[in-house]
């Protein structure tokens, strides 16, 4: 079996908190007898080979990381031709810097409200001078922060909690567009 399917795991290896070796993540994947297991830097970019649909996978991996480490981790598995549509979708293809544009990826599909409620952050980081912009598309809220993530006025609004209740998500997990295009060649192969 050949690359079917991403797995992004969200907020590992940032900062001291949910500290986990790739080499565990992908001991844990190969244990739940996925083939073709590679990860992508230390952030929680996994590609494997699976049978089953992506909520099924996200569901085992997420016990399976917890049974073999405790960590708790919010976990999103997109199939091949979803992580080709995570790059073919931006609405930034040609951005000079790719660590300047962000894919927040959800596990389904966002409300309507998710829409309004990125608008209104976009409206606000705008009347703070910033530059950044936001595009949702499916289950992915695009960000694109010129002055760099850490810099962004933008995404820490869009990562706060009181705007996923409000846009009806839970918690998302970002890679920026340099991320993405790795993972899709790495699902291409």
């Amino acid at each position: 079996m050949s690359v079917t399917h991403a797995a992004l795991l969200r907020g590992i290896n940032v900062g001291r908190g949910n500290q986990l070796p790739m080499e565990v993540l992908r001991q844990v994947a190969t244990d739940l007898g996925w083939t073709d297991v590679a990860t992508y830097i230390r952030s929680g970019n996994l590609v494997f080979g699976a049978r089953g649909g992506a909520r099924q996978l996200a569901q085992a991996l997420s016990e399976g990381l917890h049974e073999r480490t405790g960590l708790d981790l919010a976990v999103v598995v997109l199939t091949r031709t979803q992580v080709v549509a995570l790059d073919e979708d931006c609405p930034w293809p040609d951005v000079e810097d790719l660590r300047h544009v962000h894919a927040l990826v959800f596990a389904d599909p966002l409300p309507e409200a998710a829409a309004e409620a990125v608008a209104e952050a976009v409206a606000e980081a705008r009347g703070k001078g910033s530059p950044d912009e936001a595009v949702v598309r499916g289950r992915v809220v695009y960000v694109r922060t010129p002055d760099g993530m850490g810099r962004s006025v933008l995404f820490p609004l869009l990562d706060r909690p009181a705007m996923r209740r409000r846009a009806g998500t839970g918690a998302g997990t970002a890679r920026n567009l340099a991320t993405v295009r790795k993972l899709r060649a790495m699902v291409e192969g």
